[in-house]
């Protein structure tokens, strides 16, 4: 496979799905293949071609080889702990058509997981839940302090995560300046 059929099967991959699962994954600091494969409920080789691909587009570094109950295993992890990991497919050298195609399919697999997280709520109700848009004028550098609260709370409440807990909740924050499209 070259390097193009390469890009566009990351694409496919990631707007499946099963790479943006496993981006997950790694946010939530599983490291190695198996764990992952557990987590997913996937073979650990399709874990692993999915990994490579992640890899090669310079999403995730693998680091060095730990033994682990006898069995020697790679190490993952994300090149950026932020989600904006989707803006590194891009490069600078891109023409604007191109840059446009891979940001709708970011904001396709954006939408999927919205999608979920709504239909989820219709379906548990009873579970803590809360769907809200909201549109405003405002000044760039009031957004950009709301922008750092929002990062704190997401802190706050990353830090209240309890690995072990039977229930698994979303939460998407968009900031962005907004334009109608035609």
């Amino acid at each position: 496979m070259n390097m193009v059929e390469e890009n566009e099967q990351l694409e496919d991959d990631l707007l499946a799905g099963r790479g943006m699962d496993i981006l997950f994954c790694l946010m939530d600091q599983l490291k190695t293949r198996k764990e992952i494969a557990r987590r997913l409920g996937m073979p650990v080789y399709s874990v692993q071609l999915y990994l490579q691909r992640l890899v090669n587009a310079g999403l995730v570094k693998e680091e060095n080889e730990v033994a682990i109950n006898g069995e020697v295993e790679k190490n993952y992890y994300l090149i950026s702990d932020e989600i904006e990991i989707m803006n590194r497919i891009q490069s600078s050298a891109m023409e604007d058509d191109e840059r446009r195609r891979k940001a709708l399919l970011s904001a396709q697999h954006f939408a999927s997981m919205t999608r979920n997280a709504i239909k989820n709520v219709n379906m548990t109700p009873e579970k803590p839940n809360k769907i809200k848009a909201y549109f405003m004028k405002a000044e760039e550098e009031d957004m950009r302090e709301f922008r750092k609260e929002i990062d704190l709370l997401f802190q706050k409440y990353q830090e209240k995560e309890k690995l072990e807990a039977t229930d698994t909740y979303s939460l998407f924050t968009v900031l962005a300046p907004y334009e109608m499209e035609d």
